[in-house]
């Protein structure tokens, strides 16, 4: 039995362990960009955010990285858009607190530019919290 255990204890040693994965959902990422109306965008948002709990600040660079989602979201024509760019930088400020505030802060200023915007109280009210 002393063998067996030893045996297998060293076959679980030598097979690699599995890598937890994940990615952002682009659909969800989607859902914010082309947003018609605020239905939705808070929860969007806050999936968002969780997903990049999970994975780890590095999920927020590169191509496929949220950032790229919050930067068009912020300054896109669409003001559903630029809300849910608002609630998003709030979640991610939320969830993941001191570790996103270095991406964050280049993304202050399109956020308070939003704050007043004249076309959507809800824009106005979701960028001033």
């Amino acid at each position: 039995q002393v063998q067996a255990a030893a045996a297998a204890a060293a076959a679980a040693a030598a097979s690699p362990l599995p890598v937890k994965t994940m990615s952002i959902s682009k659909e969800t990422c989607e859902a914010i960009l082309k947003a018609e109306n605020n239905e939705g965008l808070k929860e969007a948002a806050d999936k968002l955010a969780t997903e990049v709990k999970e994975a780890g600040v590095a999920s927020l660079e590169g191509e496929d990285g949220l950032l790229k989602t919050l930067d068009e979201a912020l300054g896109s024509s669409n003001v559903v858009a630029r809300e849910g760019g608002a609630l998003l930088f709030a979640a991610l400020s939320k969830k993941i607190k001191g570790a996103a505030l270095p991406f964050l802060v280049e993304r202050l200023d399109a956020v308070i530019a939003n704050a007043g915007d004249k076309k959507s109280s809800d824009l106005r009210k979701t960028s001033s919290k």
